[in-house]
């Protein structure tokens, strides 16, 4: 038996998992940033059930742009969801993400 190993770089293996992921979906009603959130998700839970049970307010994602370009602070009470907001692209705007579900008080 011979295993051959091949060194792919971490951007094409997300590419090709987002890739998959899209064909699996299929024809889908979500714009293309919604599906680009949808995909995501998918992305980390494995789950594709997220394609048909995730809903979103029809502003959300706009809205949501607009306060982190405004330099808003982000507040989670899940460590996970911090760990996946890029810290660099919030401090470019002058925002940080915070999860105080650890803390003390």
């Amino acid at each position: 038996m011979s295993v051959t190993i091949q060194n792919i770089a971490p951007t094409e293996i997300e590419a090709e998992s987002f890739r998959i992921i899209a064909k699996e979906i299929g024809d889908h009603n979500f714009d293309s940033a919604t599906f680009k959130v949808v995909q995501r998700v998918i992305h980390a839970t494995g789950d594709f059930n997220f394609a048909e049970n995730l809903r979103f307010q029809s502003q959300a994602l706009s809205r949501a742009m607009e306060v982190i370009r405004a330099g808003e602070n982000i507040l989670t009470d899940v460590n996970m969801v911090a760990a996946g907001i890029s810290k660099g692209m919030l401090v470019s705007f002058g925002g940080s993400v915070s999860c105080l579900v650890a803390d003390e008080e």
